[in-house]
């Protein structure tokens, strides 16, 4: 993805829009692995000021899931994107709750 982005004489900002397609499709699977990479390209998408903010529920998902490499990009991501009036917040002492007993 990213060397795409960098490639000369490409118009960025329709390549991150087509990105940014790509990354709703991938989100919405049931595939935990996908959605990390899908996470891991939002993360780079917020970094090129794209807006992330509709993909809150999926990175609280993500936070639920067993692997510590999903884990760890989702708890990145959900410290940038969370924002103290959103409802889905409400899940998220839970999951640490879940992953501080599990340890």
């Amino acid at each position: 993805m990213i060397v795409g982005y960098r490639k000369p004489n490409t118009n960025q900002a329709a390549y991150l829009n087509q990105v940014l397609g790509q990354v709703k499709l991938e989100i919405a699977r049931k595939d935990f692995d996908e959605k990390r990479i899908a996470v891991q390209k939002l993360l780079f998408l917020y970094h090129e000021g794209v807006d992330i903010s509709w993909a809150v529920f999926n990175i609280i998902e993500l936070m639920g899931s067993g692997s510590f490499a999903n884990k760890r990009i989702a708890y990145v991501l959900a410290s940038i994107v969370l924002r103290e009036n959103e409802e889905l917040l409400t899940l998220v002492p839970n999951i640490f709750r879940k992953d501080i007993t599990n340890i």
